[in-house]
């Protein structure tokens, strides 16, 4: 995990030194698991990104307390992007990211890092509870934004997605987990698959 680390840690910084506003941010995926909690944690803790972790049940998931109380680890997140054209204009985008919701099927048991729906499978799970809390939030940040951006980042695999889409209000996924490189659209949506090992750069503008 170090190593991974400090390949991500080193592309962040070659992009910041072009955009040197950058706000980056990371979704926890199957293999971020791997390793045991201590290492997990001091993982996260030098990670160059705020981590969006919407499905993580951040009350039974001891391992990140701190580093929620940090901001480091966050439910979501608001950001809010300046007009090209009008730079006293600002468009809030919500950030909402997705961890696999079969995470037990790859971690095992990790007594400090649980989500909100943990399943042992490796297909035909339930999904309900996760896409009920997607929901949720997205509802909640349309009343108060309804021209506001939605962004779904998910590393669940493209059925979640799909769903999401054809609820509406989301206005661009991004998927992970089965390694595609296609963009599909689903109800107006596009998901983007986004390949692996940073073989794929999208401009979502």
């Amino acid at each position: 995990m170090y190593f991974q680390l400090d390949i991500y840690n080193k592309f962040i910084e070659e992009i910041k030194k072009k955009f040197s506003n950058l706000k980056s941010l990371f979704v926890i995926g199957n293999h971020e698991l791997d390793a045991e909690e201590k290492t997990i944690h001091d993982t996260f803790s030098k990670l160059d990104s705020q981590i969006i972790a919407t499905n993580l049940d951040f009350d039974n998931s001891s391992a990140f307390k701190d580093l929620k109380d940090e901001d480091k680890i966050v439910k979501l997140r608001v950001d809010y992007v300046k007009d090209d054209k009008d730079e006293t204009k600002f468009h809030p985008v919500l950030n909402i990211g997705i961890s696999p919701i079969n995470m037990a099927f790859y971690q095992g048991y990790q007594e400090g890092i649980n989500f909100i729906e943990n399943a042992k499978t490796s297909s035909n799970f339930d999904t309900s509870k996760t896409f009920r809390e997607v929901q949720k939030e997205v509802k909640a940040f349309k009343e108060r934004y309804p021209n506001g951006v939605v962004i779904l980042t998910s590393h669940t695999g493209v059925g979640f997605a799909s769903k999401c889409a054809q609820a509406g209000n989301i206005d661009l996924i991004f998927d992970a987990h089965e390694h595609k490189d296609e963009t599909n659209f689903v109800n107006n949506t596009p998901i983007v698959s986004l390949s692996m090992d940073f073989q794929k750069l999208v401009n979502a503008k």
